[in-house]
């Protein structure tokens, strides 16, 4: 095995790191991958640790390490391939987020225009319940006059009856004197 295929075996564990962080933030927001990754970083961990000790111990028997390299590139495929497919979930749920959000304001508008003519119409009952209690002052004071108008009247019958009697008495006295 050459000095190249040791670097290259480098280059894979430096980009499978680097593709780890990567998913490492993806895998905190979506929890149902957290443990699977998690697991699945310390099994790579241990590989790349077997893989550089049998490089170092066996360098003869490189097509061991090359079928190493091949579940290697695999698992890193593979990784690739759930990366796209965990960003492709988060896409959506962003999508989905969005969508709950915009819904979300236009319940809140639709609340806030039916606080104000809700508040439209308490002004207006307000208006109108004292137009009403101004009615009754109203009809209070009409119905008190009524009364004091009623007793004048009754007061002017009284004396119209008294004068009507008299001018009977007149009439009945002049008929009696003067005669006819």
């Amino acid at each position: 095995m050459s000095g190249g295929d040791v670097l290259d075996l480098r280059l894979l564990g430096e980009q499978v790191r680097r593709l780890l962080q990567k998913v490492d933030p993806m895998a905190e927001q979506l929890r149902l991958l957290a443990t699977e990754l998690s697991h699945f970083r310390q099994s790579i961990n241990v590989q790349f640790q077997s893989i550089e000790i049998a490089l170092n111990q066996v360098r003869v028997q490189t097509n061991a390490v090359d079928a190493q390299l091949a579940t290697q590139q695999r698992t890193l495929d593979e990784l690739l391939v759930r990366q796209h497919r965990v960003e492709e979930r988060l896409d959506g749920v962003e999508q989905r987020l969005d969508g709950v959000s915009r819904r979300l304001d236009g319940v809140e508008q639709r609340l806030h225009g039916m606080d104000r003519r809700l508040e439209v119409v308490e002004a207006r009952l307000d208006r109108l319940a004292q137009r009403l209690d101004g009615a009754e002052q109203r009809l209070e004071r009409v119905e008190q006059r009524l009364g004091g108008v009623e007793q004048r009247l009754g007061g002017v019958e009284q004396r119209l009856e008294r004068l009507d009697g008299k001018v009977d008495e007149l009439r009945a006295f002049l008929v009696a004197k003067l005669g006819g």
